[in-house]
Formats: structure tokens, C-alpha cells, sequence
């Protein structure tokens, strides 16, 4: 807040500060990439990018405690470390949508094909942006038992953390 009112970008880019416009702008992006078929995206993309959001700021939150020192980069890492299986589903889901009828996207031989690539997928779609070697580190290595690395240790524990909030809210476990 501030005593007068801010009407040029650089005054309030250097309010808010730059990592703050990036995870911002970053969200967007990845947020739109999220986005599918309503009937789609009411089954699984809602969830995706629940989940993607709060493994984010959860991620960021936790970087000083895992001793990670860029908290963007854990932002930006748990935005992404699932987009294989939003890459995964979309495929799935056109492909499966025309063989048979669209409830069994909830299945159980879905979920498994939809996981059992993602994490690989997720690896090479931030190779291939070129996006930092520590974030790539670590959406390759979260899922592993016992990950090593900084950043590999926020996304895991993010990422589960996001997995039994999701988890209680519908239901699945209580508090």
C-alpha cells in the first residue's frame, strides 16, 4: 500500500517486485495450457491446476527450509512438474472420447496409463523449454524415494502436500 495512487508500470513493478510480476505472468502461461474442453476440464483439469497452483506456492514457500535459493525457480518448478500428465490426459481423453464413452476418463486403467509417462514427459517438456538445470533436476528427480537435491526435496514435499489437501477436500481422507 501506498500513500499515492501508482500509475506507471515501473513504479508499480518495483512495488510489488520482479519475481512477483514473474510468477504472475508464469501462471498465466501455465494456466492456459491447463485449459481444455469444458467437459474435460471439469473432470480433471480443475483438479490439475489446483493442484499445479499449490504445489507452486507451497514450493516457494518452502525453498529456505530445503535451503533451495531461488524461490521463483521452486514457484515455476511446481507449476510445471506435472504438465506431462496434462499433456498425457489431453491425448487420452480425445483419443479414448472416440472409442468409448466419456465416464471412464475416472477409471482406473486411465489414471494408470495417464501416470505411468508423465513424469518422463514433464522431464523432457522442461529440457526442451531450456528452462534452468536445477528446476530440471528437480521435476526429474520429485518422485524418486529419497531425493537428494534441494529442489527435488521441495517439489516432493509440495507436491504431497498439495496431494492430501486435494485428498480431503473431496473426501478421500479427513483431517
Amino acid at each position: 500500500r501506498t500513500k499515492n495512487e501508482i500509475t506507471e508500470i515501473e513504479r508499480a513493478i518495483s512495488m510489488i517486485g520482479l519475481e512477483t510480476v514473474s510468477a504472475i505472468f508464469t501462471t498465466f502461461i501455465v494456466k492456459d495450457m491447463v485449459s481444455f474442453n469444458p467437459v474435460h476440464y471439469q473432470l480433471f483439469g480443475k483438479m490439475i491446476w489446483q493442484h499445479l497452483l499449490e504445489t507452486a506456492v507451497v514450493s516457494q514457500k518452502l525453498a529456505r527450509s530445503f535451503k533451495a535459493d531461488n524461490a521463483f525457480l521452486c514457484y515455476l518448478m511446481g507449476l510445471v512438474h506435472d504438465l506431462g500428465k496434462v499433456i498425457i490426459f489431453r491425448a487420452k481423453s480425445n483419443q479414448w472420447q472416440r472409442q468409448i464413452q466419456l465416464n471412464h476418463i475416472g477409471s482406473t486403467a486411465f489414471k494408470r496409463v495417464l501416470t505411468q509417462k508423465s513424469h518422463d514427459l514433464a522431464r523432457y517438456v522442461v529440457e526442451d523449454w531450456q528452462l534452468n538445470d536445477e528446476l530440471i533436476t528437480g521435476v526429474s528427480r520429485y518422485h524418486t524415494d529419497n531425493p537428494v537435491d534441494p529442489y527435488s526435496q521441495v517439489l516432493k514435499t509440495a507436491n504431497r502436500i498439495s496431494e492430501l489437501h486435494l485428498s480431503v477436500e473431496v473426501n478421500m481422507i479427513t483431517i
